[in-house]
């Protein structure tokens, strides 16, 4: 009986030791990375690492910026991983991106110049493998107010720009309207009113940005974990590419404000169309034809054609898009 004790408290002992040695040995999910910038030699330019479940040094990935709110600067890491994207992060989310969450140093006066953004992305273009059509600029607070002054400042440098609870120069986002933009706000913020996303996406609109703006209703100042899970959110952003080209379609102008483009044969029996959160369209074709849906926009361009699996289109007539983000589809052939 001794002997099986002592067999037994050792093997017990082997496996502590092993879990030990695995669990220490593992890289933190936000890994803490510092350089040397010869354009701001006096600060410490740190960033949290991110690297996805994919990542290869052969293999070229995107990569999403996340800045931090005023509240989650200092001399260590710990505040920058207490919110947003790092904090996820550390909860166990995972993302289809090269991630870097810049720390603001201290005397930059809870602002985060474009300029000092912009060494982070030169940085991690000349240190790791990133497509450089797919760059994604994101923040919180005074991270959402970063991301729209950058987007003015560097327009052609990101591929796409995702503002939260922040605010923009409404004089300066003109400069922005090439840059696809989706803003998050809590309705209940009383900390940085809503207000703020709204005159910025108003004022790109008019100048013919592409750009909208979710109200996140009964959400207060701190967005980011209800915004980052938002349904289509993370697809939205992956799909963003600067290398992707879209030939323009002949059109018949009926007015000043209206043009007309011919359809794809595709979409010619379209029977029922539910708008997206990116300003696009689903649409369904009727009766015996393919159960598919189609993602188009105003164009008539097709983006993506989604087959549906197991199912057959009887007599698709109408379909509609909840807000949980799914799309519902009607077919009358299944009744009875």
């Amino acid at each position: 009986m001794n002997k099986d004790k002592s067999i037994f408290r050792w093997l017990l002992t082997i496996s502590l030791l092993f879990h030990c040695f695995m669990g220490c040995s593992q890289k933190p999910r936000n890994e803490e990375i510092h350089f040397k910038n010869n354009k701001f030699p006096t600060s410490d330019l740190g960033y949290l690492f991110y690297k996805p479940k994919d990542f290869s040094a052969d293999k070229a990935l995107p990569l999403l910026l996340f800045l931090h709110g005023s509240g989650s600067g200092g001399d260590t890491f710990s505040k920058v991983k207490a919110t947003g994207i790092p904090r996820l992060i550390e909860e166990g989310q995972d993302f289809p991106f090269i991630i870097i969450s810049p720390k603001l140093p201290d005397s930059f006066n809870n602002s985060w110049p474009p300029e000092f953004i912009d060494e982070f992305i030169s940085h991690a273009l000349q240190t790791y493998r990133i497509d450089p059509n797919r760059i994604y600029l994101t923040g919180f607070s005074m991270g959402g107010s970063g991301v729209w002054d950058y987007a003015c400042a560097y327009p052609n440098r990101i591929s796409c720009a995702v503002p939260l609870s922040g605010w923009g120069n409404t004089q300066e986002v003109c400069k922005m309207k090439s840059v696809p933009t989706w803003a998050f706000h809590g309705t209940n913020d009383l900390i940085v009113s809503p207000s703020g996303s709204r005159n910025s996406t108003n004022a790109l609109k008019k100048c013919g940005g592409n750009v909208m703006l979710t109200e996140l209703q009964d959400v207060g100042h701190d967005s980011w974990r209800k915004a980052y899970s938002y349904p289509g959110l993370i697809n939205w952003i992956s799909a963003k590419n600067k290398g992707d080209t879209v030939k323009k379609k002949k059109y018949i102008k009926l007015n000043n404000k209206t043009a007309a483009y011919k359809l794809p044969k595709a979409l010619y029996q379209i029977t029922g169309i539910a708008t997206t959160n990116m300003g696009d369209f689903y649409g369904i074709a009727g009766r015996n034809s393919r159960p598919v849906l189609f993602n188009f926009d105003t164009l008539g361009h097709i983006k993506k054609t989604i087959w549906i699996k197991n199912a057959s289109n009887l007599s698709w007539q109408d379909l509609a898009r909840g807000d949980n983000g799914f799309i519902y589809i009607a077919d009358v052939g299944n009744e009875g």
